[in-house]
């Protein structure tokens, strides 16, 4: 957000818009992850879009390119995280799924205060422009290092 006020010197009453598409993208993307299958090729091209639509983020010029990139971004999440959570939900035996949900949950919020808390000194020392840069490359590494543990796991299956 601090992106759209700094960089593209737009009305605060923008971040509005941004927020809204946000909002709706992942709203649709939640919805449309029940089609999806548990696929690798799905998985990758979810984090690659958020990895990519992060990286593009400082590149962008005007007010509907941003909110383009972050529809995608938004509807990329949605379905992440539906279909993580059908993951978990697979692979769980049911009673253990209260403690497994609750340790999810407990993770998702401690990261989200973490994430919230590290982006307000990321834009401070680094603008807004690397801090999406930085959290570009933060995804990338995650992708690399998710695409190389699946590429492993039939490998590891079979010597263990």
């Amino acid at each position: 957000m601090a992106f759209i006020v700094v960089a593209l010197k737009l009305p605060d009453a923008y971040v509005g818009w941004l927020q809204a598409a946000t909002g709706l993208a992942g709203a649709v993307g939640t919805r449309m992850g029940t089609r999806f299958g548990p696929r690798r090729s799905t998985y990758l091209g979810l984090l690659a879009t958020i990895t990519v639509s992060y990286l593009l983020v400082p590149l962008a010029t005007t007010m509907p390119a941003l909110v383009a990139i972050w529809l995608a971004r938004g509807l990329a999440i949605g379905v992440f995280v539906v279909l993580f959570s059908q993951q978990i939900a697979r692979l769980t035996p049911p009673e253990k799924m209260g403690r497994v949900q609750a340790a999810w949950d407990m993770a998702v919020c401690v990261s989200a205060f973490l994430g919230s808390a590290a982006t307000v000194w990321l834009l401070r020392e680094l603008g807004p422009a690397g801090s999406f840069a930085l959290f570009g490359v933060l995804m990338l590494l995650v992708t690399a290092a998710w695409w190389a543990l699946r590429a492993d796991a039939p490998r590891r299956a079979v010597t263990a």
